[in-house]
């Protein structure tokens, strides 16, 4: 509820931003199609990349860190960097070299590859190690996620008697990450279930807003 207040008090000043960026999103989407002949199948996907966007945005800009000591920050950082990882090499943006056999016929090298605003520009890096690469929404995305799981871990451990009692046992914590890893999944190249294969960017979709909820709205915050 506190949050709730909160966000209705910073509205006001907030919605100028809020109504450029929304604007300028929708002129990109506009320009995009007037320029490059492109044929959509669904526009729900032209808006799907603004909406993890704008969302991990808002979560993000509303979202303060616990005072904590350096070696608790220390421990939430190390998490949340291994849960990007994690969702990262889940979804496909990053593959190491012997995982990486779905993309063996790809040259190697940096390659850049313009796409719909959002999706795009795409940019891919094989070497050696394996595979990486840069969908913009997805990494914006991600990036919030780990953000969130970092503020978390310090909110719970702080009030928790045990850092690691309190992150495990805190169902706001460890739900999120069961939900946007299968995101991760269902959203990558290779699918969890194909049958579900022409839906997958739709679930991963309310995967990534159900784990900012929660992470954002969890108890006692």
């Amino acid at each position: 509820m506190t949050q709730l207040v909160r966000y209705r008090q910073s509205l006001p000043a907030e919605l100028p931003f809020w109504a450029a960026l929304v604007a300028v999103e929708l002129l990109s989407i506009f320009a995009y199609l007037g320029f490059t002949n492109t044929t959509v199948s669904s526009y729900r996907y032209l808006v799907y990349p603004f909406l993890w966007i704008n969302v991990a945005l808002w979560a993000v800009i509303h979202t303060r860190p616990t005072q904590a000591s350096r070696r608790l920050k220390a421990v939430a950082l190390v998490a949340s960097l291994a849960y990007l990882l994690a969702l990262s090499m889940l979804s496909g943006l990053v593959e190491l070299s012997s995982l990486q056999a779905a993309h063996s016929h790809l040259p190697s090298g940096l390659q850049v590859t313009m796409s719909a605003p959002g999706w795009g520009p795409r940019v891919f890096y094989t070497g050696a190690f394996g595979h990486l690469s840069f969908i913009p929404y997805r990494v914006i995305g991600y990036l919030a996620l780990s953000y969130l799981l970092y503020v978390t871990i310090l909110d719970v451990a702080v009030a928790a008697i045990s850092a690691l009692f309190g992150v495990v046992s805190c169902i706001a914590c460890s739900f999120p990450l069961v939900a946007t890893l299968l995101a991760g999944v269902t959203g990558g190249s290779t699918g969890l279930v194909t049958s579900l294969s022409a839906y997958s960017l739709d679930i991963s979709t309310v995967a990534f807003l159900l784990a900012v909820c929660l992470l954002y709205w969890r108890p006692g915050r």
